[in-house]
């Protein structure tokens, strides 16, 4: 099943003025701290990730991921899954409804085939990968949704995304021109719904230990779903997970 790890948290970050030293020096910050949730019946291990960066970052999560599994933790990651069993001509409309949304088509950053990725191919960084992660696909759990059912949820409860003449005849790889984005949809479609639903996969498991390989886009957005649904949800400093048995 093909995913496609969700590189949200990076693409607002280069405006119109946005200068490419500061892009950069955004994309491949290389420190981060692993955050730990509990309610008193399971740990939740949260690691953001930037999932553009530089080789050694990548690493470094790595190694923590190889840290949490080896302490017990089941690894929940990040992907939308676009390898659907449906007809090609609706993966291409949903393709091109998630680009109305977010304002580009959904591919790897570094696809050289997408320009509207185009400015994230910045000389000395790679972009984040299962593999350079730790992730194993064949034992870890993608708690992320298919984008077929993600576009579903959305249209839910926001309405039918329209295309319009521009959207139908802008080739998926092509510069899109057809629409601005609106903050509010991307937010929801972004993070909002992927958030609950991680939070509903974590919540329904029977896991005691959970790390969660997620964009840090999501990093307190995943708290606040947490907490939603199970209010005794709190952050744990680290010196005290070790001290918590389940």
């Amino acid at each position: 099943m093909k995913t496609l790890i969700s590189f949200f948290c990076a693409f607002l970050l280069l405006g119109c003025t946005q200068t490419l030293v500061k892009f950069k020096a955004k994309l491949s910050r290389d420190f981060y701290g692993v955050d730990y949730y509990s309610n008193e019946r399971m740990i939740v291990a949260f690691i953001p990730t930037l999932h553009i960066n530089r080789e050694d970052y990548f690493a470094k999560i790595k190694s923590d991921v190889d840290s949490l599994r080896s302490a017990g933790y089941v690894i929940f990651y990040e992907g939308i899954k676009t390898d659907l069993d449906i007809p090609e001509q609706e993966k291409e409309i949903l393709q091109k409804k998630f680009r109305r949304i977010m304002g580009f088509h959904l591919t790897q950053y570094l696809d050289s085939t997408n320009a509207d990725l185009k400015k994230f191919r910045v000389k000395g960084l790679i972009e984040q990968t299962n593999a350079n992660t730790g992730i194993r696909e064949n034992v870890d759990y993608n708690a992320d949704y298919d984008l077929k059912t993600l576009i579903e949820k959305f249209e839910k409860s926001k309405g039918i995304v329209r295309l319009n003449e521009c959207d139908l005849a802008t080739k998926l790889g092509e510069k899109y021109k057809c629409s601005k984005v609106i903050k509010e949809q991307w937010d929801y479609l972004a993070v909002t719904l992927r958030d609950a639903f991680l939070a509903e996969q974590i919540l329904k498991s029977n896991y005691k230990r959970i790390a969660v390989v997620f964009g840090e886009d999501h990093r307190y957005s995943v708290a606040n779903a947490l907490k939603k649904v199970d209010s005794t949800f709190e952050y744990i400093p680290s010196w005290k997970v070790k001290k918590l048995t389940f």
